[in-house]
Formats: C-alpha cells, sequence, structure tokens
C-alpha cells in the first residue's frame, strides 16, 4: 500500500519535490548538479507520509542526500534544514513539471559556497534499497542527460 501523500500545487498534484541550487561566478550562472546512474539531477526526491506539502519533501531530501552538509561540512542535518528553509522562502524561483507531478524550487546561494569541498557530501546514500552512488558537481552548463523529473524546466 501505499502511503506517500500528494500535494497541490497551483492546483496541481505533487508527489515530489527538490532543489537546485545557483549562483553566479565570473558572468556565468553555475548550478549544482547531482550524478546517478549517468543522469544529471537536482536534489529531491518522492513524498514520504511524514511530510507536510512540497517544501517539507524539498527539504528532507535535500538534507538526506547531501548528509546535512549542503551547505557546510560541520552542518548536522537538523541545520541543513533550518537555512534550506531559509533560502527558499527567501529567494526561490518555484516550477513544476506535470508530468512527473514534480515542484523544484531553484535557490540562489552566495558564491563562497563554490569554495566548499565536494567531498562533504560523500559517495554514496543509503536508501531503503540499499546503497546509491553519487556525485555532486558545479556546473555553468546544463547537461545533455538530464533526469527525467526536471527535464523540459529552467535549470
Amino acid at each position: 500500500m501505499d502511503d506517500r501523500p500528494t500535494f497541490y500545487y497551483n492546483k496541481q498534484p505533487v508527489r515530489a519535490a527538490g532543489v537546485l541550487l545557483w549562483t553566479r561566478h565570473e558572468g556565468r550562472i553555475m548550478r549544482l548538479f547531482r550524478k546517478v546512474n549517468g543522469k544529471f539531477e537536482d536534489i529531491g526526491g518522492k513524498s514520504d507520509a511524514k511530510d507536510r506539502d512540497e517544501l517539507d519533501i524539498a527539504i528532507r531530501e535535500a538534507c538526506e542526500e547531501t548528509h546535512g552538509k549542503l551547505f557546510s561540512e560541520h552542518d548536522t542535518p537538523e541545520e541543513c534544514a533550518r537555512r534550506l528553509y531559509h533560502h527558499i522562502v527567501n529567494c526561490s524561483d518555484t516550477q513544476y513539471n506535470p508530468k512527473s507531478k514534480y515542484v523544484l524550487f531553484r535557490v540562489y546561494v552566495d558564491p563562497t559556497i563554490l569554495k566548499l569541498n565536494m567531498k562533504r557530501f560523500g559517495l554514496t546514500e543509503k536508501t531503503d534499497w540499499g546503497t546509491l552512488h553519487h556525485y555532486y558537481q558545479w556546473r555553468w552548463n546544463v547537461p545533455y542527460k538530464l533526469h527525467t523529473r526536471i527535464r523540459g524546466l529552467k535549470l
């Protein structure tokens, strides 16, 4: 039985959500992508029984997938969630993909984040179904091989 909740964004069903961090550096827009199974994606995933809305989904997934180290290698998952919430409610551009019932929060961050060591994210994420191998990369160009949930969105 599926206990994942469905939420509504502009009267459209939402079953998943995530964030795409972006900043400006040397005149270019830089985006943080996560590469999993040969495809680039944002940081996000499916709704969970404990989520209250699409914002909860995006924050929980981002903190899980980055081990709570999105903004600092010293943050706890709770601090990561607090910081991400502040960023989303203050400077986000929200988009919806009807095919995947997905809400994407494009979140601007200060360019100093580019100086942080990418090793803080690790190379794996433990999931309910096993270990997922991933890595993160700041990119100025949008990769060709995108995850289905973000195809067609303004990245």
